[in-house]
């Protein structure tokens, strides 16, 4: 009876504000659903999975609330028939987790999501497109670490939008359905026993996979790199910001430095296997977004600088390792900064924003005072509107004079000379697409203004030993959600190293795309192998802004590879 009396309801909704003239389709879907609903009652209603249908999102609709109610409730009953699910709609609690996402406030939405006890969340929309309207579903998973899943359809009449909601209703349907068949794939396969932490696969075998699944673009048979080793990480439950590497206690080998949201944890690499080294705890009143590592005191250890938000202001930090740990060298800097080598000196990069503004400003080369402190110097002659991760400062072209790689607002790579005149702008726009965003997540959930998000590093280093800087740059593709800008995911990945060549960059290789979002990556010559260099880069399953029921998983990755050609010198 229940579901009888929600259909006569959206039916009365629309008839009574004459908002819709429903076709005899458009019935006969709605008494579909009363019959099969009817029927589909579950012996065991705990065998169900969970749904929560947020109302319908709106744009260039009139009444939408009543509109919303109807639509939800269509989709919620279709959805729960097919997909033998329990539905949880047009309840105090999904408008508040409308609410919660409309503010971009994740850390509320995050626990009002755990303490629901779902599944699947589902955000549907409807706005004009190509002078018709479009009704679109996003379908989060729970169990699954994979991007959501999005259907959408076109109709042509306002006043007759139920048969495509009942198409879209079809396709959540078989998303939920696909998504239960891969969670007990998933959980079949976690039964068995695995690798060590970072215990590598053998390498003919890695090989022998790579082969088999595809090269790598720029790794073909006869080119200029090949793949000599792959490493995979068991999956580690943390959520990573950014990932860096080098000799931070000065004794020859390399460390991998992780980032966190909440610690800092060192690694080292040896004979097939990553060695976790030490855990620093951080502050857990700031926001963390990049690592940098410089040695600009010239004591043989480089210093890690950590770019930091404080609520809505930067409070940046620098740490050195001494004895057998990390210890503070300054905290609370007014800057973002970040540090990197050009031409054998250390470059320390700073912005801060005006007052009122979470991102933007005057971007400066930084520099030590008398007293120890860094402090703004040059101005650096870019055009407004970039952020200090947008940009890195390097010698391209091998003429002695730095030129500005950056990453636009529209995700596209860009090369600007010594002067700050542009000289190249890639056609392809997934470069540097991150989750991360300035400020802490209270301050983000309380501002009126938009979330400022940042890039990921751009990172200069030679890559093809011809004596001349290249780049390595991470390549995240973005989708958004429909009306909700703020929540973004990404489709896949890759990482990818770039050579200026006359007028432009131009790809020298880049690493086969994945399913999930990469937050940070190094490059790093190999000690004792001339000819030689490692990748270093993280992947983490959780592609989404707010971490939803569970804590992010992720992946280091370590790909060696041999230059091979003339260039190196």
């Amino acid at each position: 009876m229940y579901i009888q009396q929600v259909l006569k309801q959206v039916l009365q909704i629309f008839q009574k504000k004459g908002l819709l003239v429903f076709t005899v389709s458009s019935v006969a879907i709605l008494l579909a659903a009363t019959c099969s609903l009817a029927s589909s009652t579950p012996s065991d209603p705990n065998e169900h999975r969970r749904v929560i249908f947020l109302p319908f999102t709106l744009k260039g609709v009139a009444d939408q609330q009543y509109i919303s109610e109807g639509l939800t409730n269509v989709l919620a009953n279709r959805v729960a028939s097919r997909a033998n699910v329990i539905a949880v709609a047009q309840t105090k609690e999904t408008a508040k987790m409308k609410e919660a996402l409309q503010t971009s406030d994740f850390s509320n939405l995050n626990r009002m999501l755990e303490e629901s006890g779902a599944d699947f969340l589902v955000v549907s929309t409807l706005s004009p497109k190509n002078n018709q309207y479009e009704v679109a579903s996003y379908v989060f998973s729970r169990t699954v670490k994979r991007a959501p899943q999005r259907a959408s359809y076109l109709f042509a009449d306002i006043n007759d939008p139920i048969p495509a909601v009942d198409a879209l209703a079809w396709e959540v349907s078989k998303s939920i359905s696909s998504t239960n068949k891969e969670t007990k794939v998933e959980a079949a396969a976690s039964g068995a026993p695995g690798m060590s932490a970072f215990a590598t696969a053998h390498p003919e075998r890695a090989y022998r996979d790579s082969l088999l699944t595809g090269a790598m673009p720029g790794m073909e048979l006869g080119g200029g790199f090949e793949i000599v080793q792959n490493l995979r990480s068991r999956d580690l439950s943390l959520e990573i910001m950014d990932l860096n590497a080098g000799d931070i206690d000065g004794d020859g080998e390399i460390e991998i430095v992780v980032l966190s949201k909440t610690a800092l944890i060192v690694y080292r690499y040896r004979e097939g296997q990553f060695l976790q080294v030490s855990t620093q705890d951080l502050p857990n009143y700031l926001s963390y977004h990049v690592i940098t590592l410089a040695d600009a005191n010239k004591n043989g250890r480089p210093e890690l600088y950590i770019g930091a938000s404080a609520e809505n202001r930067p409070a940046s930090m620098v740490l050195e390792w001494q004895g057998d740990h990390l210890v503070s060298l300054a905290s609370a800097i007014p800057y973002y900064i970040q540090a990197t080598g050009v031409q054998g000196e250390v470059v320390i990069v700073g912005q801060a924003p005006s007052p009122g503004e979470i991102g933007g400003g005057s971007l400066y080369q930084m520099r030590y005072n008398d007293k120890g402190a860094l402090s703004a110097d040059t101005p650096i002659p870019l055009p407004a509107g970039y952020n200090v991760y947008d940009i890195a400062p390097a010698d391209l072209d091998g003429d002695g004079k730095a030129e500005f790689i950056a990453i636009n607002q529209q995700d596209r790579l860009q090369v600007f000379n010594s002067s700050g005149s542009l000289l190249w702008t890639s056609a392809d726009n997934n470069y540097g697409a991150s989750q991360n965003y300035y400020g802490t997540p209270s301050a983000v959930s309380s501002s009126s203004k938009e979330p400022v998000y940042l890039h990921t590093r751009i990172v200069t280093a030679d890559i093809d030993h011809d004596g001349v800087t290249d780049v390595l740059v991470g390549k995240n593709v973005l989708e958004t959600v429909s009306l909700f800008p703020n929540l973004r995911y990404f489709k896949r990945s890759s990482v990818a190293a770039l050579k200026w060549e006359e007028s432009g960059l131009r790809v020298l290789w880049e690493t086969k795309e994945g399913t999930r979002y990469i937050p940070g990556y190094q490059v790093l010559p190999l000690a004792n192998k001339k000819n030689e260099i490692q990748i270093l880069f993280a992947e983490t399953e959780n592609p989404y802004p707010f971490q939803f029921w569970s804590s992010a998983t992720t992946n280091l990755y370590r790909y060696q590879l041999k230059v091979n050609g003339e260039n190196h010198r």
